[in-house]
């Protein structure tokens, strides 16, 4: 069907034609054009995504959303539109789905020219922009708008200048907190100045409680590190 002649489905204008909506509203009508492939009746939909999913891995797991721990083959049966949604704004690339599947993270290390001090950190983001991310978070942190990193007090010892990033590690996840857990097996490793786990948001306060993984793949409880390292498991 022609585009003037699809219906539209969702929204306050739903069961009109963009001809019709055109009349009223051009702006919303104009809004609708690059949105074709979420208007129309119900078999134009279905036509659109069966071509658009052929060949795709259809177990591929959400891991974000409304929708999150569900393949695209329970979504796509269940919600047409939402899998409409994805595509149309390249959430998912479905044509090449692998890509998709897990993303580069970077465990990095910000270390001191003028001493043996190290803070692990890690990114998605090139290190150069993480780096200046982090210099900008320092100057807001003089200012008093950001929350105190456990790096900044060197900073104010050496200044800047005296501090490089360096890579550590790359590694393949699937999100944040998976990269977050690469990140925590490094503060673990090395001597470094973090003074609390990568899960922690904060990064500061009493992280007596928090959970920590271990490089072994044991669990244990900040409070608990020694017992965890004299356990059959860690050895």
């Amino acid at each position: 069907a022609k585009m003037d002649t699809l219906r539209v489905n969702f929204g306050k204008y739903r069961g009109k034609q963009i001809a019709e909506i055109w009349e009223v509203d051009q702006q919303y009508a104009k809004w609708l054009y690059p949105q074709e492939i979420l208007i129309g009746e119900y078999p134009a939909i279905k036509k659109f995504l069966d071509e658009k999913l052929r060949g795709s891995d259809l177990s591929f797991v959400m891991t974000w959303g409304k929708y999150k721990g569900k393949t695209i083959k329970w979504i796509y049966d269940k919600d047409k539109g939402y899998i409409a949604w994805l595509i149309k704004n390249e959430f998912i690339n479905v044509l090449e789905y692998n890509t998709y599947r897990m993303m580069i993270g970077q465990v990095y290390k910000i270390v001191c020219s003028k001493s043996n001090d190290v803070y692990i950190g890690s990114t998605i983001n090139e290190l150069r922009v993480r780096w200046q991310q982090h210099k900008n978070d320092y100057n807001k942190h003089l200012n008093g708008n950001r929350r105190t990193l456990s790096i900044h007090p060197l900073f104010d010892k050496y200044g800047v200048d005296s501090f490089k990033i360096m890579l550590v590690e790359k590694y393949e996840v699937v999100d944040r907190k998976h990269l977050s857990s690469k990140e925590q097996l490094w503060i673990n490793k090395l001597r470094c100045v973090n003074s609390a786990s990568s899960f922690n948001p904060m990064r500061c306060g009493n992280d007596a409680g928090m959970t920590v993984m271990c490089e072994c793949g044991g669990r244990y409880v900040h409070s608990k590190k020694k017992r965890h390292e004299r356990s059959k498991r860690h050895q």
